[in-house]
């Protein structure tokens, strides 16, 4: 509903908490991280992040919405944004740290955690979004741009470099991680350039052909 993206934005994160917490209490006491981890991050239990996306898509651009003016290209937006991400961002590190060798065995942490760490990305995203556009902003953030172009790529492929990566056996936390980084990024940009983009070009507002 084009007018309601609160509405659906708090139901999909009543799906996201509803699906992560029975999952939590589903779990068999045998399962490894790794299985514990795919059954919460199903699609249902990242609903919340989708949700709030969502949102801000709609009321960016919707003039009559009542949130509309605060993110506007303004400078009290921006600083009232930053203070506000910078807040969250803080808060989610602290929660992290606080959980970081039991996260897997609370609740709390397993079912609320990611809802405050989407939270501080969709503020970050507010705050760019209030950015008066410029020259130099757009150099800048022309990287981050790019990731953007690719996501979805990056959506789809990660999960499956990721096994693939702990099936050959490299188990060093940073050389794993910088591997998949790269790999993923690689993939997710060959895909972008001779399958998503000539498909958006040839059907993006392409006519209905009349019946």
């Amino acid at each position: 509903p084009w007018r309601r993206p609160l509405w659906v934005c708090t139901l999909f994160i009543l799906i996201a908490l509803a699906w992560r917490a029975g999952a939590w209490y589903t779990f068999n006491p045998g399962l490894d991280t790794w299985h514990k981890m795919t059954r919460v991050e199903q699609l249902p239990g990242r609903l919340d992040a989708f949700g709030l996306g969502y949102a801000i898509a709609l009321i960016v651009s919707n003039r009559e919405h009542i949130l509309h003016r605060y993110l506007l290209p303004r400078w009290k937006n921006s600083m009232m944004l930053f203070v506000f991400s910078v807040m969250l961002s803080a808060a989610s590190l602290k929660i992290l740290w606080i959980y970081y060798y039991s996260y897997w065995e609370s609740a709390v942490a397993v079912i609320f955690f990611r809802l405050i760490l989407v939270a501080t990305f969709a503020a970050w995203i507010c705050f760019l979004v209030s950015l008066r556009n410029s020259v130099w902003l757009t150099r800048i953030l022309s990287p981050i741009s790019y990731v953007g172009k690719i996501s979805y790529g990056v959506y789809l492929w990660h999960m499956l470099v990721i096994e693939s990566i702990i099936k050959i056996g490299i188990t060093h936390s940073a050389r794993a991680g910088g591997l998949i980084i790269v790999l993923v990024l690689i993939i997710s940009s060959f895909t972008w350039h001779f399958f998503e983009q000539p498909l958006i070009r040839k059907y993006h507002d392409k006519p209905s052909t009349p019946q």
